[in-house]
């Protein structure tokens, strides 16, 4: 897993951050939300998720759960 400073992620847009976190998965949960799984174990569960908050195509806020 790289190492990515998510604070530079703050005023980009969805296509930036998607070059940004490239090899990482970015699905879109509603129309401002992205979830992007950071880490996940054997048998597909998933541990670590970053969630972006998107208005006018721009990431306004992040946060980071782990499970």
């Amino acid at each position: 897993m790289k190492t990515v400073n998510f604070n530079t992620l703050v005023g980009k847009n969805i296509s930036e951050a998607k070059i940004i976190l490239k090899g990482y998965k970015i699905k879109k949960l509603q129309p401002a939300e992205y979830v992007c799984f950071l880490k996940s174990y054997c048998f597909g569960l998933i541990k670590t998720r970053l969630y972006l908050y998107c208005t006018d195509n721009k990431i306004q806020d992040y946060y980071i759960i782990t499970y």
